[in-house]
């Protein structure tokens, strides 16, 4: 404890000192070389820090924990053979030891082992039980992820089924439902989780959006109006409602609804990007510029972060600053919109070969891209 105080205190050798001192009365203590190797990383001993948890291994051989530290380890050094090496020890010692199972199968998705990855993840869902619980659903995200979702959807459908009052649970069921176009099923799960308990303010929430979807903006409200009167300062519901009163031509009213939104949790990035649309819409560019400005540090470098302020930047006429921001998004992501607003930056710019360029290459994903269209055609 006191090695972890002063590792925090930025005092590396004092806890290495204490630590030292752990090891020899307790060498086969995993909580202390852990954080001993921690510490060694800190400092850029990478290879202190693997000797410090091999040490543990040697003192503890039957733990699979101190070989899943170890292979983890080596995960976060980027030595995939090694990590697995030591994930298929741990696994040898315990078949259903859930996190070593997960590692594996991470392990095996970054090296393009799909059928090895799925394998692993079905085998974790059956071995990770209730002391795991967590790590169960993850064999479904698997499938949905690599395009299987009919049999991810029967994961989803099974694991809610057996955990009716997890709402996590209910809400991967759901959005599975509306990303497939099921539509009627995701508002049964929903009318059937109210039936249970009229206030549950995140199947409200999620029936609304449902009908903002359908545009039936009057049963919309109605289900955000409850979710206000049970939770009157909740960020998602004044985003909800902002919706709504734009499907009703309400955009002044609507803006104020974000507005609200953001006061109440200003790290509510889906209102203040669609405030600063709304101000871009208007010609308010600096408005909307300040606002993406303010986004809070650990959201700004998000690729929709970025194009809202890209989007602002060039209302704006900051082109020079635009480009740059551009470019750094695109070195992330080819983002279509990202595309989009460099072909726009090189039309105003009178290279119109160039913009031609990024508007096809848009095409080429998404031939019905309207706005990739537009900006071909002008």
């Amino acid at each position: 404890a006191l090695a972890l105080a002063e590792f925090k205190l930025g005092k590396p050798e004092e806890a290495t000192r204490l630590l030292d001192q752990a090891l020899r009365k307790a060498p086969e203590n995993l909580e202390s070389a852990t954080l001993l190797a921690r510490v060694r990383l800190r400092e850029n001993d990478t290879e202190g820090a693997v000797h410090a948890l091999k040490q543990a291994v040697a003192s503890a051989p039957k733990s699979p924990q101190a070989l899943l530290a170890l292979g983890r380890l080596y995960m976060r050094l980027n030595r995939p053979g090694e990590a697995e090496t030591e994930l298929r020890a741990a696994l040898a010692l315990d078949s259903g030891y859930a996190p070593a199972l997960f590692s594996l199968a991470l392990i095996q998705t970054r090296a393009h082992q799909p059928d090895a990855a799925e394998q692993t993840y079905r085998q974790l869902a059956a071995a990770a039980g209730t002391d795991y619980v967590d790590y169960v659903p993850l064999y479904g995200l698997y499938l949905f992820d690599h395009g299987k979702r009919d049999a991810a959807i029967a994961e989803f459908q099974k694991f809610a089924k057996q955990h009716p009052d997890d709402r996590a649970a209910r809400t991967r069921l759901f959005m599975a439902y509306t990303t497939t176009n099921r539509v009627p099923e995701a508002e049964a799960l929903l009318n059937k989780a109210l039936g249970r308990n009229p206030k549950d303010i995140d199947a409200l929430l999620q029936r609304a959006e449902l009908r903002v979807a359908a545009g039936d903006a009057t049963a919309a409200e109605k289900d955000i109006n409850q979710v206000l009167r049970f939770e009157p300062n909740l960020a998602a519901a004044h985003y909800e409602l902002a919706r709504i009163r734009d499907m009703q031509g309400l955009s002044r009213s609507g803006r104020q609804e974000l507005t609200s939104a953001l006061a109440q949790d200003a790290g509510f990035l889906p209102a203040r990007l669609a405030l600063a649309r709304s101000h871009l819409l208007t010609n308010e560019s600096q408005t909307a510029l300040q606002l993406m400005d303010a986004t809070p540090e650990g959201q700004k470098n998000m690729i929709q972060a970025r194009i809202q302020r890209n989007w602002a930047l060039l209302g704006a006429d900051k082109l020079t600053e635009a480009r740059q921001g551009i470019g750094d998004a695109l070195a992330i992501s080819r983002d279509p919109e990202l595309l989009e607003q460099r072909g726009f930056l090189k039309m105003r710019e009178k290279n119109f070969a160039g913009a031609r360029s990024d508007a096809e290459e848009i095409l080429n994903q998404n031939p019905e891209d309207e706005k990739a269209l537009r900006l071909l055609v002008d």
